[in-house]
């Protein structure tokens, strides 16, 4: 019998719309998939979490002006070196690279081994560049912002909560990451993960049972000059898998309330001024100021 951890492994190991359940390998998971409801439950979550964050980045664009970039960061090291390599040097008689060679065959002479790991160096340090360059924009932020990025950082937090389970002792979470007063329905449930903006994340369940995905994200993210709204936004961000993502701060506190669903659903679970309670149920409001 496969232990928790093993059928775990399995799960992530299983690629979302492949046969990979089929395989004699898996035979193990398939038979706990079928006896194991919670099992099931699972796999089933993980599949929809591993397609929905694979969509965002199957075709990642590569960064304008990057070769120009990359040409600019190494241009100085490559010209340094050039120079370095045609600089004469004088040699003494016991040191000239014919007779080294001859001394000690099978060894490369000096200037070769020199220019072989210079070429070597240029290369690991281009690389390293490059991957940086690329990974930047995904983790420069010190605060998670509504964007293309957003949605395969949430997908990513989700399997988290998947792997880590959900708690029931809510009075324990709102010590740690209270969840915000404008978000109107009552949570469920709870889990602590690790993100990239807090190490102690707080994830409220907020759906009702046997309604779709509604999760906050509660997290304390100081920054100097936030870009963030102090209030829910109105018109939130639709992303790709039906989801639609709303994100505020307040004070150190920023939260993500993410939901399966439209506009609307979303709108349902915040806390929204009489003014746009107004305007949303068509109701005529005069901005006039009276004396």
């Amino acid at each position: 019998m496969m232990t928790d951890q093993e059928i775990q492994q399995a799960i992530d190991a299983c690629r979302p719309g492949s046969d990979d359940l089929q395989q004699p390998e898996m035979a193990g998971l398939a038979e706990a998939i079928r006896r194991d409801p919670d099992v099931r439950r699972r796999y089933e979550c993980s599949q929809q979490f591993d397609a929905l964050v694979r969509e965002p980045f199957r075709d990642v664009p590569v960064p304008d002006g990057l070769a120009d970039r990359l040409l600019a960061a190494v241009a100085p090291s490559l010209d340094r070196t050039t120079v370095e390599s045609q600089e004469p040097v004088a040699l003494r008689p016991s040191e000239h690279p014919v007779r080294k060679a001859a001394e000690e065959p099978g060894r490369w002479p000096r200037q070769k081994r020199r220019r072989f790991w210079t070429v070597m160096a240029g290369s690991l340090t281009a690389a390293a560049l490059v991957g940086f360059l690329l990974l930047v924009p995904y983790f420069s932020g010190a605060e998670p912002l509504p964007d293309d990025r957003l949605p395969g950082e949430i997908m990513a937090w989700s399997d988290a909560v998947v792997r880590q389970g959900w708690d029931e002792d809510l009075p324990a979470a709102q010590v740690l990451r209270p969840l915000d007063r404008a978000v109107r329905a009552d949570p469920q449930r709870w889990c602590s993960i690790a993100t990239a903006y807090d190490s102690q994340t707080v994830v409220y369940d907020v759906a009702p049972r046997g309604a779709e995905m509604a999760l906050v994200f509660c997290m304390r993210c100081r920054v100097r000059n936030s870009i963030l709204p102090e209030m829910p936004p109105l018109n939130a961000f639709s992303a790709t898998g039906g989801l639609t993502l709303g994100v505020w701060r307040r004070g150190d506190m920023v939260y993500v309330l993410v939901v399966h669903g439209g506009q609307r659903r979303y709108r349902e679970l915040i806390e929204a001024s009489p003014l746009i309670g107004l305007l949303l149920n068509g109701c005529p409001v005069s901005l006039t100021a009276t004396a």
